[in-house]
């Protein structure tokens, strides 16, 4: 899949501002900051208990990654009222606060 968005995906024709690199030969080039948002990725199960960390890419303007919940109960969806189904999430932005 990142390689497939990678290939597709160009900020610059976009409007959208390289934030954490560039891609160059079909390869996402980190720079400073997109090093320090894979750090703080990698980091997450460490800092968080009961938090696990899936799938994540960055890509040039933006983030996607999925965050788990170990332990967290269950609860129904807004939309369907179902119980249980996952979810995906975008993370535009990683800014994630849990009280301890």
């Amino acid at each position: 899949m990142a390689t497939q968005l990678l290939r597709t995906h160009h900020p610059q024709q976009n409007g959208r501002e390289c934030l954490f690199g560039e891609i160059e030969d079909g390869e996402m080039v980190l720079n400073d900051a997109g090093r320090m948002v894979q750090t703080v990725w990698d980091e997450i199960p460490e800092n968080y208990s009961g938090v696990e960390i899936d799938e994540f890419v960055i890509m040039p303007s933006h983030i996607n990654g999925i965050v788990v919940l170990v332990g967290a109960t269950p609860c129904g969806r807004p939309d369907t009222g179902k119980v249980g189904q996952s979810t995906a999430f975008d993370l535009s932005f990683l800014a994630i606060a849990f009280a301890k």
